[in-house]
């Protein structure tokens, strides 16, 4: 007997709900209809369904991506090739909110009476921040809400990121990508240390302070935190303590006050911007989500991360977001990485919006929005050797 047969014999003889009702119904929960209209994101957004209308189990073809190409110079600051935010993540730092209050999070003690001879106990439940597990790895909202874009971003091949602190508590980020033979066009190379670092040939003050690691193959990255003069000296440091050995190995005996906040290789990202209910409106918040992640991949480009306490742990907000009015909030919880943000919502309704979030299986995201989680890209370049993180990093 199924459980749909079980449940059906113990339900009380009532009265069928008209069609009328239960379509309106079916339709507020699951967006209008089951055309290819409806299987538009947009569309459904506008319906307010975030489900996917295809019936269970269908999945549709997630579409092939392009391959990455260029050097870097410039370019560096977005690194084409960490696709895993995507597009859309980045667009949203175009929005914008100040709203940067703090909001600890408290539960109620609960008390239990277990005899009228035994003494009543308290007991605190612990904070629960997302509720995800190996099996459970991402969040999704309870409740239907409408979508501007869904992602599922694969990371280039090969690619990992760490994300230093500074002795002045400024971030560094440094990432390394498998690639082809690495050219130094619109680069000036300069020695430093054991390395040849490469810097933006037309680079002036102000500019975005990045630096190219010269490797024989691939692509390495470091980018420095905003408004810093190009080789200042904590840089220089770093870069004198740092060795690429002759099979692209990057190791680093970190100088006295520097440390690493997180590392990690990159992998698949789980990206969606949601239509928060607010008042009689809707606000924006995009929310990533990495299961076996790292805080450095979802930092992408390099942010500056200042300690909070968000959901009751340990998390970190954007010091410096690329909007002035975006309140960015990175954190881990279990095994997974989450970076959320809005321009509209502050630090304690995100907080409130995550809390009303639920884990689930990677399969009821790709039933929700007809996506497939895409499997590690292949790399296509023979070029050898390619870069990677020694153990003095990722130990």
């Amino acid at each position: 007997m199924s459980a749909i047969d079980i449940i059906e014999s113990v339900r009380p003889d009532v009265d069928p709900m008209p069609l009328v009702e239960r379509r309106m119904i079916r339709e507020q929960l699951f967006g209008v209809g089951h055309g290819d209209v409806s299987r538009n994101i947009s569309a459904r957004s506008a319906s307010g369904a975030v489900v996917s209308t295809a019936p269970r189990g269908t999945r549709a073809l997630a579409a092939p991506r392009g391959r990455s190409s260029g050097s870097m110079a410039k370019a560096g600051a977005g690194l084409l090739l960490f696709a895993a935010l995507g597009a859309a993540g980045w667009a949203f730092v175009n929005r914008g909110s100040d709203d940067t209050e703090t909001r600890s999070s408290t539960t109620t003690p609960a008390t239990t009476e277990v005899t009228t001879t035994v003494a009543s106990t308290t007991t605190v439940a612990p904070i629960e921040r997302t509720g995800v597990t190996d099996d459970f790895p991402i969040v999704l909202p309870v409740n239907a809400l409408a979508v501007d874009t869904v992602n599922i971003g694969a990371p280039a091949p090969g690619s990992s990121a760490v994300i230093f602190e500074a002795p002045d508590g400024t971030n560094v980020w440094l990432a390394e990508v498998d690639g082809d033979v690495g050219n130094t066009d619109g680069l000036d190379v300069q020695i430093i240390g054991a390395l040849g670092v490469g810097t933006a040939s037309d680079f002036v003050e102000g500019d975005p302070p990045s630096y190219q690691l010269q490797v024989p193959c691939g692509f390495v990255l470091l980018n420095d935190a905003p408004g810093q003069p190009l080789f200042r000296p904590e840089i220089t440091g770093l870069l004198e303590a740092t060795s690429i050995d002759g099979l692209a190995t990057i190791d680093t005996t970190l100088p006295t006050g520097w440390s690493i906040i997180d590392i990690g290789t990159s992998v698949n990202t789980f990206t969606a911007q949601f239509q928060v209910p607010r008042g009689d409106t809707t606000a924006p918040v995009l929310l990533a989500q990495a299961p076996g992640g790292s805080l450095a991949q979802l930092a992408f480009g390099g942010r500056q991360f200042q300690a909070t306490t968000f959901l009751g742990d340990t998390a970190f907000i954007d010091s410096a977001p690329l909007s002035p009015n975006l309140t960015s909030v990175f954190w881990r919880d279990g095994n997974t990485v989450f970076n959320v943000r809005s321009d509209q919502l502050g630090f304690s309704e995100l907080e409130e919006f995550i809390l009303s979030l639920e884990a689930v299986e990677i399969t009821d995201w790709e039933t929700r929005f007809d996506q497939v989680e895409p499997p590690a890209p292949p790399l296509e370049s023979t070029c050898t050797p390619q870069p990677t993180f020694g153990t003095t990093l990722n130990p």
